[in-house]
């Protein structure tokens, strides 16, 4: 397995956007999650990226799964950490299969811990392939090369390290 892409939960007017602009990112978006009740830009590399995601429908977060609103809280963990490959079998139990309402083909398997702690990343795995060279960027056909940064510029924050992460998935940060 390894990391697909993080996102960090920020404010809908995405205050962020400027300074990445004028750190040299790309951004790419914004892109709606109808039914989830949130929208994002992402920084898209070769392999991986990252996702600024905003919740633009409270009344549809509150009605999915995730309950991505409640991570508006100040005390909430903003992060949310997608690894690609093969979920172990002996981690399998702890996770919930979520199909997004936006893309009915995504599967994903959700560390039920993360959705109800607070105080944890929300921990996924995306489940349609067991090759991290099958997820996304790299094997959307929809993106052009334009689109994405130099892959020397993926960064983990280093404050994702303070929240409690399963050893598991820590090992893969």
């Amino acid at each position: 397995m390894v990391l697909n892409h993080y996102f960090t939960l920020v404010d809908k007017s995405f205050p962020q956007r400027q300074a990445l602009l004028d750190k040299g990112f790309n951004l790419h978006g914004p892109r709606s999650h109808k039914g989830q009740g949130t929208s994002a830009e992402f920084i898209l590399f070769p392999k991986n990226y990252i996702e600024y995601i905003w919740i633009d429908d409270v009344e549809a977060s509150k009605n999915n799964l995730l309950k991505l609103y409640r991570r508006e809280q100040e005390s909430a963990c903003k992060y949310g950490l997608c690894f690609s490959g093969a979920l172990p079998e002996e981690y399998r139990k702890d996770f919930i299969l979520y199909i997004p309402p936006y893309s009915l083909s995504f599967k994903i398997m959700v560390l039920k811990e993360s959705i109800s702690d607070l105080s944890m990343p929300l921990i996924f795995v995306d489940s349609r392939s067991s090759n991290p060279k099958d997820s996304e960027p790299q094997n959307n056909k929809n993106l052009t090369a334009t689109v994405f940064n130099s892959q020397d510029k993926f960064f983990i924050t280093e404050d994702i390290k303070n929240f409690n992460i399963p050893k598991y998935f820590r090992d893969l940060i």
